[in-house]
């Protein structure tokens, strides 16, 4: 079953374990930026993700999208940063090439 974002005739893609050496792409981390997730810490976040997923061989198609999921979970949890976030129409749209880079779901 193909995704109804997914292009015409582009099949199911194939998922793959995250690299030892992940790392949110310039537009992951602008993504956050944007949704007011500055104040948590990114980088504690990342390498907990990393290690997480490598512990547990697990295996996705878009690291990149796995990523922002785990910086939501992790604002979630935190009532300091959740009461820090902005709203995500007050600022800048992702540029096309950040939403591929995001979409490509490697970095």
């Amino acid at each position: 079953m193909t995704s109804i974002l997914a292009a015409p005739g582009s099949g199911p893609k194939k998922a793959f374990r995250i690299p030892e050496d992940f790392a949110p792409s310039p537009g992951s981390l602008r993504w956050a930026a944007q949704h007011g997730y500055d104040a948590l810490d990114l980088d504690y976040q990342t390498e907990r993700f990393v290690n997480y997923f490598l512990g547990h061989n697990a295996a996705w198609t878009n690291w990149q999208r796995a990523w922002m999921n785990w910086v939501l979970r992790a604002a979630h949890d935190n009532p300091k940063v959740l009461n820090a976030r902005v709203s995500t129409r007050s600022g800048p749209i992702l540029t096309r090439a950040e939403e591929e880079e995001i979409a490509r779901g490697y970095a």
